[in-house]
């Protein structure tokens, strides 16, 4: 069993369909009973960063998906309300998001979701209160003595905090506001709105209980003008919080203008907004190049965004008697932008605005078909190459045409919404304004079926541990501090578990995070590391230790009879040492290869097979040694640019490594030659350079799990993943259980159907998953 070590995060995938439904607002009179219409919702959810967020739930009623590795979703046919849907995105550490769209009939409801942090800011005592002021001078005025849990009961212990501001006039603003401009006012009637500030507000207690300003007191919030808005803001303008049942903003208090901020009193907190109310009036928005009109592009409309859809008309209710400028910004569309228009509309106006791209892109077109070679609903993602980018687009009934960059090439699959996927496509640079038809693609496969997690009961603040699982894929072997012990994959109940060594002390005790860990092939032999300078082996039938072995190095051959161990003397000269695993005697000294003493070894590998292991000397050029370990000779050797290796296959033939060569990720290797087979191409354009991360390659040599952990931002796990081996590129995303999961192991069964990675979750706890293909 070979032995994979380091980590892993989460990303995810799979939507699930359950019943549809949505809130909505009928313009002027919420009670107006409304007709509803079918269509699907789909999009993408971004951080504050503009980065995709995996594993977001998205929900539209009671109909549910979560975000793929590109932040993306995609709910099919669902029957909404024909004049307003709300869309909701929730996922623990951050604001849930809502965004209310006009649905399109028919066709594709396009949004894009962004997710703000609510991790706590600082903390005050309830008793005291306190002033917060943001960068930007928005401020919160905390009472004392003022709090309540959500039950009602009085709290006065410390009260942490997050307040965050959007800004009216940031490009991205429109991304994270709630719903969509509308709101009840006080006397029932729906009015629409234009925004001068919002305020988050989020409370929490000292066990992390959500709190409340109690009833009788209040807080004081305020926002400055932006400067652009100064000119028509009115003296004071209702304060709005969001309700998330109505699905709108509910005007609740006042604030008034003073200097160039706006204050205002609240008497409890959610989402505060600072509007002013006025009539309402429509735009209808088409974009288009050389004649043509386009879908999937983002147009800023004043304070709102609005996304063309396949029907290529964008709709967005405004405000009337307000400017507002119209125009489609290259930021928001891969470097399309467009001409900018202005517009005041006068109280129920209904306005067409064409805008012209100045330059036109390309196009992909195709079928999108199931198993059954029946035409789906799915989402279509691309990677350009050298990791510039990526981008991904919708298909409804089996139809796509998505716009893609012009001048670079480019990778495509599909991802159907039961989680299928397709292979890979490759697909050539194509010139402005051409269109290319990819065929049809057909995601019918890597299906995951399950995937569970168990808790060991153990904290990694305490202890440390790694794991492997066992070749029949039944059990989850786990070396913890001194204690080896067996799961049951299928329930994670502990089935065994035994005594081992755990000695040494200074600079010989073991102080890193992955002890290795090391299975025969038929489950009786274990090897682990005991100490920085002590390998031992295991009968896991009989519990009893059969040998130590004093090394810096040492791995246990497959069938479990020999271990070979290497260490250096004083003159950087390396000593290889093959043992029997039973009993711990020597059974050969390996000092020389091809008649040369052997120095300054940079890597001891697993054993390739039953027999042979391999060694790399720092030389120039590097070189591998395939050494017999039957009789001591070199099998075959090669110069190569491996530099550490990070999985092994079953059969020894294929390896992931590391290069030397700075910005990629790692490559597959063959060991027969030493040959790169494909340097590894991570999801939307993620390319730099990455040290040891967990993987593991399965047992066909065909694909291989693994989570890239850059030293550059290694605190932002990007998420687990399957890589081709052949061509390097990403073929699937795998499901976590939290965002920014970061695994220590991976390791496959023997027939490949199920894959076994150990991790510490946000408290610190161990648990392993068990994904199921």
């Amino acid at each position: 069993m070979k032995q994979i070590t380091w980590l892993l995060s989460a990303v995810i995938l799979v939507t699930t369909l359950i019943i549809a439904g949505c809130s909505f607002d009928s313009s002027n009179n919420p009670t107006t009973t409304v007709a509803t219409v079918k269509t699907s919702i789909a999009g993408q959810v971004v951080d504050e960063s503009g980065k995709p967020m995996a594993g977001v739930e998205v929900s539209i009623g009671t109909s549910k998906a979560t975000t793929t590795s590109y932040g993306t979703f995609m709910i099919s046919n669902i029957d909404v309300p024909n004049n307003r849907c709300v869309i909701k995105a929730s996922k623990s550490g951050y604001f849930t998001a809502f965004r209310a769209e006009e649905p399109r009939a028919g066709s594709v409801t396009r949004v894009i979701l962004g997710m703000m942090s609510s991790a706590p800011q600082g903390s005050f005592s309830a008793t005291t209160g306190k002033t917060v002021t943001l960068p930007n001078t928005s401020s919160v005025v905390f009472p004392a003595n003022g709090y309540v849990t959500s039950n009602g009961a009085a709290y006065s212990g410390q009260v942490s905090y997050v307040v965050r501001h959007l800004d009216p006039t940031s490009s991205n603003f429109y991304d994270f506001f709630a719903g969509d401009f509308q709101g009840r006012s006080t006397d029932g009637t729906n009015a629409n709105l234009l925004s001068y500030g919002v305020l988050r507000v989020e409370l929490t207690g000292a066990s992390g209980e959500k709190l409340n300003i109690a009833p009788g007191s209040k807080a004081t919030l305020s926002v400055p003008v932006p400067a652009g808005m100064q000119s028509y803001a009115p003296n004071t303008m209702p304060l709005w919080s969001f309700d998330e049942t109505l699905g709108m903003w509910k005007e609740e208090s006042v604030a008034t203008k003073t200097g160039n901020k706006y204050v205002g009193d609240v008497s409890h907190f959610s989402e505060w907004n600072f509007d002013s109310k006025g009539d309402t009036a429509r735009l209808q928005i088409r974009v288009h190049c050389d004649n043509e009109n386009i879908a999937g592009v983002v147009v800023r409309v004043g304070e709102r965004k609005v996304t063309t859809d396949e029907n290529i008309t964008g709709i967005r209710r405004v405000q009337a008697g307000v400017p507002i400028k119209i125009k489609v910004y290259a930021s928001d569309n891969n470097g399309l932008e467009s001409n900018e228009i202005e517009v005041t509309l006068t109280n129920g106006e209904v306005k067409d605005v064409d805008l012209q791209l100045t330059t036109c892109p390309a196009f992909i077109t195709g079928v999108l078909n199931n198993c059954e070679n029946q035409p789906i609903d799915g989402t279509i993602v691309g990677e350009y190459a050298n990791g510039s980018g990526y981008f991904y687009g919708f298909a409804r009934n089996g139809q796509f045409k998505i716009r893609v960059r012009d001048g670079v090439t480019m990778t495509v699959k599909a991802m159907a919404n039961d989680g299928r996927e397709s292979d890979i496509i490759g697909v050539p640079a194509l010139a402005s304004s051409q269109e290319k038809n990819i065929g049809t693609i057909t995601a019918c496969s890597g299906n995951i079926i399950e995937s569970n997690d168990f808790d060991l009961g153990v904290n990694s603040k305490n202890s440390q541990a790694n794991g492997v699982i066992s070749q029949d894929g039944t059990k989850y072997y786990v070396k913890v501090d001194n204690k080896l012990k067996i799961y049951n994959t299928a329930d994670g109940l502990l089935i065994d578990e035994f005594s081992v060594s755990n000695s040494g002390s200074g600079k010989d005790s073991i102080t890193f995070t992955n002890q290795p860990l090391e299975v025969s092939t038929n489950g009786s032999v274990a090897l682990v590391q005991t100490a920085y300078s002590k390998f031992e082996t295991y009968n896991i039938n009989t519990k009893n230790k059969l040998a130590s072995f004093d090394a810096y190095n040492a791995h246990l051959s497959p069938d479990g009879l020999r271990v070979v161990a290497g260490n250096y003397s004083n003159k950087q000269e390396y000593l290889l040492q093959v043992f029997n695993a039973a009993d711990g005697a020597l059974i050969r000294d390996i000092t020389t290869v091809n008649g040369n003493t052997i120095k300054y070894v940079m890597l001891l590998s697993d054993f390739l097979n039953n027999n042979e292991f391999a060694i790399e000397t720092e030389t120039t050029p590097l070189t591998m040694y395939v050494i017999d370990a039957n009789t001591g000779n070199v099998t075959r050797s090669f110069a190569t640019s491996i530099r550490n290796i990070i999985a092994y296959s079953n059969d020894g033939t294929v390896v992931l490594a590391t290069g030397n060569t700075e910005g990629t990720p790692g490559s597959f290797f063959s060991m027969t030659d030493g040959k790169e087979i494909a340097a590894v191409m991570y999801s939307a354009g993620q390319r730099e350079y990455f040290y040891n991360y967990p993987a593991a390659i399965t047992p066909d040599n065909k694909n291989a799990a693994l989570q890239l952990v850059s030293y550059t931002s290694s605190q932002n796990a990007p998420s687990p993943a399957i890589f081709s081996v052949g061509s390097g590129v990403l073929t699937k995303s795998l499901p976590t259980p939290a965002t920014n999961t970061r695994f220590q192991t991976f390791s496959y069964s023997a027939n490949g159907t199920k894959l076994a990675g150990l991790y510490a979750d946000a408290s610190g706890n161990y648990k392993f998953r068990i994904w199921k293909f």
